[in-house]
């Protein structure tokens, strides 16, 4: 009973053609970059949402239902533009040798304005409970830290220069 298929799950991925092994090589480290900083960013998101809600001050039951609806909230949120930047990311291969800084500080951008518009949302005075603001204060703070292009984890996963735009 324990073998039984329980749903049927489908879905389209797209694909994009690279015509040399170079280009593909060079995208695919693109991509991978763009993956392992929404990870990054999903992580934070999580973390700031403990620090909020199941603080030291407050000793609420964990649900990881709850966590596992933020985790389907951000997928979903970000899933339009991971693919909008893959395919300028084909062209941008094509085009051109040099690294698109840009492009990666423009998904970094959108995908912690998606993490932080979701804190904000679950987050808000009316969800928490009255006497932890400490906790909120420390989640949003881990928020803007942690998903800086100066961060160390983020500069380093979008190999942005120390200059970040």
């Amino acid at each position: 009973d324990n073998m039984k298929a329980r749903a049927w799950s489908e879905g389209i991925m797209p694909a994009w053609a690279v015509s040399d092994d170079a280009g593909a090589e060079r995208l695919a480290a693109e991509v991978s970059r763009l993956i392992r900083s929404a990870m990054r960013i999903h992580e934070v998101l999580q973390w700031a949402l403990k620090e909020a809600f199941y603080s030291a001050y407050i000793k609420l039951r964990k649900n990881t239902s709850f966590m596992e609806s933020v985790s389907g909230r951000f997928w979903s949120n970000t899933r339009g533009s991971f693919f909008t930047n893959i395919a300028r990311l084909v062209v941008e291969v094509i085009e051109s040798n040099e690294a698109p800084f840009e492009l990666r500080h423009q998904w970094l951008t959108y995908a912690a304005d998606v993490a932080k518009n979701i804190y904000d949302n679950l987050a808000d005075a009316e969800s928490l409970p009255a006497n932890n603001p400490h906790g909120y204060a420390r989640g949003w703070s881990i928020l803007r830290n942690k998903l800086s292009p100066s961060d160390t984890q983020i500069k380093k996963i979008l190999d942005l220069p120390s200059k970040a735009a």
